[in-house]
């Protein structure tokens, strides 16, 4: 994988992948395909001058695309609020969502729609609500008493999770690592001004490259069945959320 180090304002790309491939290491150039073990890159958009694969370009990304369109009378944006399913107009012939209904501080709402609703919670959290609201895998739905509505086999499916396990190192004397953002703010300003005046510099820069590694490669299959187990019982002990309640 990449190290990447700053040093007199250039950014270094130490490659070590030869290690890599000398151990047998798979290098991909497309992490983005169905069989993601490997190691492979991390495209960043520097065309568009906007780090939009780095850490912090999400809740940019986010306020600017809100700050552009926040002047509309029709737009309220409410944080901290959960989907908890659709509702629906059981009067039209067809399946039609005529709104939602979400958890706001411990009281459930309904918002009404007069012309459609656009459900996009992420990977983790839009299945969630397609079920509950009877859309989704029936088989899967009447296990949990959930009447279905469109019987959407795909809902819910293929979901893979991974282990994020990162290193940390100390380098020599005379090096400024990314660390330097964090903890020394003249560093941090002369590297925005950098970035706001020529879209440049340590600011457009990232770690490159990464590796996903099968977790049965790593552990037995005992291994990972007692780590299930252990995460379902740390699950158990959690205090279950309005929307858990509703399942």
């Amino acid at each position: 994988m990449f190290c990447s180090i700053i040093r007199s304002s250039k950014v270094l790309e130490m490659d070590s992948t030869y290690l890599l491939r000398r151990e047998g290491a798979i290098i991909k150039l497309n992490m983005g395909r169905a069989t993601r073990s490997g190691v492979g890159t991390m495209p960043l958009f520097r065309t568009f001058a906007t780090r939009l694969f780095l850490c912090n370009a999400l809740p940019v990304a986010v306020t600017d695309t809100y700050e552009s369109a926040a002047h509309r009378p029709n737009l309220v944006a409410l944080t901290s609020a959960q989907a908890a399913r659709i509702e629906f107009d059981h009067s039209a012939k067809n399946v039609a969502a005529k709104g939602v209904s979400f958890h706001f501080k411990g009281t459930s709402f309904t918002a009404k729609a007069r012309k459609e609703v656009v459900l996009s919670t992420g990977t983790l959290l839009t299945p969630q609500p397609l079920e509950l609201s009877g859309i989704g895998n029936s088989d899967v739905l009447k296990k949990h008493q959930i009447t279905p509505k469109v019987d959407l086999p795909g809902v819910g499916e293929d979901y893979q999770d991974h282990i994020l396990v990162s290193t940390t190192y100390e380098v020599k004397q005379g090096f400024v690592t990314y660390d330097n953002l964090g903890y020394n703010d003249t560093f941090r300003a002369a590297t925005e001004a950098q970035y706001e005046k020529t879209h440049d510099g340590p600011m457009t820069a990232s770690n490159s490259m990464l590796s996903y590694i099968d977790l049965y490669s790593l552990a037995s299959s005992g291994k990972i069945a007692h780590m299930h187990r252990s995460l379902w019982e740390d699950v158990k002990k959690e205090k279950p959320t309005l929307l858990q309640k509703e399942q």
